[in-house]
């Protein structure tokens, strides 16, 4: 509005829209007991919050510059000029608003991701649609006066826009051939874009996770982790490895010690020898740690990738089966069975059962009579 426009009061009317609607957005949130996070208020466009705003002040202005200044007259051209674009407003933020609603649908743990910044974006956006038809059109009423001026960026983007507008009016069938091209071409190349719903975004860094057999000990643990600490500070790209055996004090994360989180921060990929990508340095990574530290298993992530997925689902995996019973032998047999299905399938990789069994245990029992000729009884 200031630039295009020149109207600096106009500018501000509508730069209020902003934190108003964020504080309709938090009565909103705390209303849904959501919490402010990266998640929850990082969607958050100003853009998509301003646009009702913006259109109910330029309509304003331009109502405004066309006749007497006296209250009586400005209150019935604000009136038209709200009436004029009060309905394109109410459907251009409903819209967006629809757009967010299947969002609301999603389980799992795209729901517990995604469902926050949903809930948020449309709170804000309903909190913006009631200041552009309630608060913005008083605020103009209050500090706007009817003065509209064509600044020097309209009359340059005029200069450019009005020939080459003339131009596609005079011919309309090439300029609409040309937009149906276009389209045509777009299609035509969705086949060959794929499709994620969630990215990969990468951390610069590598989670390993190694598993032994339920009966290692702490010491051959810690022993076989500093072999492969050793194995995997050979590569070039491997800036520094830090480990962790077992769980801590506080076990918010319960693992045995025989099984091992190991993170490699690696270096830029500008520097990278051993493999242009990250999936062949994890190749030649596993290829040498397998030949190196037979009997381990390992499967490879990222830090915080790791972490949320063991958060919100328990699982450390992008796909996890789980089968429930009540005799551990059968669980076993049947998830080593799934487990080279699933291993079968085109693009799966560190498939892997997780151990329920396998632990030695050494079982007594006392026969008090034997005991007691002794002179020992069981308690002892």
């Amino acid at each position: 509005l200031l630039l295009l426009l020149g109207n600096l009061k106009g500018g501000l009317i509508v730069a209020l829209a902003n934190p108003l609607s964020m504080l309709f957005a938090f009565i909103g949130m705390n209303w849904a007991g959501l919490s402010g996070n990266l998640m929850s208020l990082g969607a958050i466009d100003f853009g998509l919050i301003v646009d009702g705003s913006v259109v109910m002040i330029e309509n304003a202005v331009r109502h405004l510059s066309k006749g007497s200044a006296t209250d009586a007259r400005r209150s019935s051209q604000l009136l038209e000029a709200g009436r004029e674009v009060a309905r394109p407003i109410v459907f251009a933020v409903g819209i967006i608003i629809i757009v967010y609603l299947p969002i609301l649908t999603l389980e799992g743990v795209e729901g517990k991701m995604f469902r926050p910044m949903a809930l948020t974006v449309i709170f804000a956006l309903v909190g913006s649609l009631i200041l552009s038809l309630t608060l913005m059109p008083v605020l103009a009423s209050f500090f706007l006066k009817g003065e509209d001026r064509e600044t020097a960026l309209i009359r340059w983007i005029k200069r450019g826009y009005l020939p080459f507008l003339k131009q596609s009016a005079r011919h309309p069938v090439i300029t609409v051939s040309f937009a149906a091209a276009v389209f045509a071409g777009s299609l035509a190349l969705v086949p060959f874009l794929g499709a994620e719903f969630i990215p990969r975004l990468d951390e610069g860094a590598i989670a390993l996770q190694a598993w032994r057999l339920p009966s290692v000990s702490l010491s051959e643990s810690v022993r076989n982790t500093t072999l492969i600490e050793r194995i995997l500070k050979r590569f070039p790209e491997v800036e520094t490895v830090v480990s962790r055996t077992g769980r801590a004090e506080i076990a918010t994360d319960p693992m045995g010690v025989e099984i091992s989180d190991i993170y490699a921060i690696l270096k830029p990929p500008q520097s990278w020898k051993t493999a242009g990508t990250k999936e062949g340095l994890i190749e030649a990574m596993d290829a040498a740690l397998k030949r190196a530290v037979p009997g381990t298993l390992f499967s490879y992530s990222q830090p915080i990738e790791l972490r949320v997925q063991e958060l919100i689902a328990g699982v450390r995996s992008d796909v996890a089966i789980k089968l429930y019973g009540e005799d551990l032998e059968v669980l076993k047999e049947k998830a080593e069975e799934i487990a080279r299905v699933v291993s079968r399938v085109p693009g799966a990789a560190d498939v892997k059962a997780e151990q329920v069994a396998g632990l030695p245990t050494l079982r007594v029992r006392v026969t008090r009579q034997a005991t007691a000729r002794y002179g020992i009884n069981a308690s002892q």
